[in-house]
């Protein structure tokens, strides 16, 4: 009888797995391709963050076309005010970018005293982005408030941030020195490192709505 119920424990892990690995495959076509004219990035970002939640907290049983359908959901409600918030951190990002290319073809195009605040500007802004579009997903706030509270999350809970900035930075050091990574990277490359942030995310949510249902209860 044991025997038979560890079988059985262990399909249903790779069951749930399985699963897990079809939603994030769905998730990080659905992400990719509502990226591609860039500008839209910020609220399809926030729509696998959306999902992601809730296969996280298994809210329901989701099957492929219930995904695809939350999904386009969330887009749609998320996509101005995603769109605001994202425009700001897409210039500096590019702009880091045009440096750091700058850089790599002209080493001496510019001083230090350029590059340290540049880089320096760059790598906060990559931390407070990680916090931006999981709130977007979470809660109702201004675009304001939304900044104001994520960068207070972000310092809040510094460890919990870096981790999630190089969870993100991962698959763009392998896709630069393991041509092996790619194909994976085209896969989850973009849901993968999305799902492991959600679940970093997923604690401090969960304590901020609990306060907010203490505060609404007037306790």
């Amino acid at each position: 009888m044991k025997r038979t119920a560890h079988f059985s424990l262990g399909g249903d892990l790779i069951q749930r797995f399985s699963n897990l690995l079809v939603k994030l495959l769905k998730l990080n076509f659905l992400t990719l391709v509502f990226s591609l004219p860039v500008f839209t990035a910020g609220a399809s970002l926030t729509a696998m963050h959306h999902c992601l939640s809730k296969v996280i907290r298994q809210t329901d049983d989701q099957d492929d076309g219930q995904l695809g359908e939350q999904f386009l959901r969330a887009f749609r409600e998320n996509f101005k005010q995603a769109t605001l918030l994202w425009l700001p951190f897409l210039l500096i990002f590019a702009s880091a970018l045009v440096n750091v290319v700058i850089l790599l073809l002209a080493p001496d195009t510019f001083a230090d005293w350029v590059v340290v605040p540049a880089a320096a500007a760059a790598i906060v802004t990559f931390l407070l982005f990680q916090f931006v579009m999981p709130m977007q997903a979470h809660f109702e706030n201004t675009p304001l408030d939304t900044l104001r509270f994520a960068a207070i999350l972000a310092i809040a809970y510094l460890p919990r941030t870096v981790l999630m900035a190089v969870l993100w930075l991962a698959p763009f050091v392998l896709f630069w020195n393991v041509t092996l990574s790619w194909p994976l990277l085209l896969l989850f490359g973009t849901a993968l490192p999305g799902y492991l942030c959600a679940r970093l995310c997923d604690p401090v949510f969960r304590r901020l709505e609990e306060n907010q249902e203490r505060e609404e209860a007037g306790e």
